[in-house]
């Protein structure tokens, strides 16, 4: 399984940190299999499980610390390639640069999931599907500055896809 660990770095370091900089504060079982990106939202933590295919959300507390059990958002499908889309793998989450979406990346399904962000969390039943061209394999995205595009980058097609933010539309690939 994968932790979720909360590193403690000291306010008097300056220049490059080591390891030897920090200190294990605490660590959290996660219910995902094979933890691969971290997003922070205001009072959540959320965690892109790989191999699970499921997305790990844990409230924080005032002073950020993860509290009460971590609840799990399963995603079920695959893609055409028989080898490496056998079912979804959760690859990363972004935020919005409004910080009204999260945007979650599914390399196993070609989709990319829409949640809205209420009050520093993902609103879980808000989720909303767009299928991506079969047999890319998203694994990555960034918005642009303005917000208006989202750039999404494939493992499995090696291009890049361009859709306009909010609405979703397949500008270029």
């Amino acid at each position: 399984g994968s932790s979720l660990c909360v590193l403690d770095i000291p306010s008097d370091i300056s220049g490059i940190v080591t390891l030897d900089d920090l200190t294990l504060k605490a660590e959290f079982k996660t219910p995902g299999e094979h933890s691969c990106y971290i997003t922070l939202l205001e009072h959540q933590v959320v965690l892109s499980d790989y191999t699970s295919g499921t997305l790990s959300l844990f409230d924080l507390d005032a002073e950020g610390m993860p509290v009460g059990e971590p609840r799990t958002i399963r995603f079920e499908g695959s893609g055409p390639d028989t080898v490496r889309q056998t079912g979804p793998h959760i690859h990363s989450s972004w935020v919005s640069p409004d910080g009204k979406s999260i945007i979650v990346v599914d390399l196993g399904c070609d989709r990319i999931y829409r949640y809205s962000v209420v009050d520093g969390r993902v609103k879980e039943e808000s989720q909303e599907i767009f299928a991506l061209p079969s047999g890319c394999g998203p694994r990555h995205c960034a918005f642009s500055h303005d917000g208006t595009k989202l750039y999404v980058a494939t493992e499995l097609s090696d291009e890049v896809l361009v859709y306009s933010f909010p609405k979703m539309t397949l500008l270029q690939r």
